[in-house]
């Protein structure tokens, strides 16, 4: 069952909830978190890892190691840091831009690539923008209402 899992988890595109994952695999989901918790413990030590986003989970390059990735032209989707910054906007709907500004340096870049992906338009009210979610963007992560 781990390998399944771990080979679920390295060909899946997006993070998957434990719902997802345990209908894939044919089990129930309390079953789920054992598996991910023996995975993590088996790419201990490893350029690999399992990353937990929002109650999803995915395989992916340790950050240390997307320099890699970058010399084969496989730089991973989205890092860490930016995933956080993707899960405050899917969590709150919308966000002040200045505010992801402050808390991340890179935002600009990252709210390109969000919005050449159609994953977040910007709303300007008054002198602020915010920066929305769209129905693509929680489709492609698999939020659905009440899954937060």
């Amino acid at each position: 069952m781990i390998n399944e899992l771990e080979a679920l988890l390295f060909l899946t595109p997006r993070p998957l909830r434990v719902d997802e994952i345990a209908r894939h695999l044919g089990v129930r989901e309390e079953e789920i978190p054992p598996l991910i918790e023996e995975l993590k413990k088996r790419y201990e030590g490893t350029a690999l890892t399992v990353e937990e986003f929002l109650g999803s989970y995915r395989l992916n390059v340790r950050e240390e190691y997307h320099h890699l990735a970058r010399k084969l032209g496989l730089i991973p989707e989205f890092n860490k840091r930016e995933l956080q910054i993707i899960g405050r906007i899917l969590k709150e709907g919308e966000v002040k831009l200045s505010e992801l500004r402050k808390s991340y340096r890179g935002m600009d870049r990252l709210l390109e690539k969000l919005r050449r992906f159609g994953f977040v338009v910007l709303v300007k009210r008054g002198r602020s923008k915010f920066v929305k979610k769209t129905k693509l963007m929680e489709r492609y992560f698999g939020i659905t209402q009440g899954s937060e």
